[in-house]
């Protein structure tokens, strides 16, 4: 039993090697890592109007029926709540 365990030991060992090599191979071919995210710019728009704009070119903020006024909140409202929905008993 003891030469068993031993064994799978070296198993195991030979597959976390063969592992760690591998890591460092895609590493090495990959190049140098950088960040994923770049800084946000402080001068950059942080409404999502003014990001609307910027990515699409269409403001959010003029009237899309006659192009000319500024679109500016009149109402909100309040978020609808969920119907139960309720099944009927109709077997009487």
């Amino acid at each position: 039993m003891a030469a068993a365990y031993r064994a799978a030991g070296r198993v195991e060992d030979h597959d976390a090697r063969h592992r760690r090599e591998k890591v460092t191979r895609c590493r090495e071919l990959l190049g140098p890592t950088t960040s994923p995210t770049t800084p946000i710019d402080a001068t950059s728009p942080t409404d999502y109007r003014d990001r609307v704009q910027t990515l699409t070119g269409i403001s959010l903020r003029v009237c899309p029926a006659c192009h000319r006024g500024e679109m500016i909140i009149v109402e909100r409202f309040l978020p609808a709540r969920c119907a139960v929905l309720v099944n009927p008993d109709t077997s009487q």
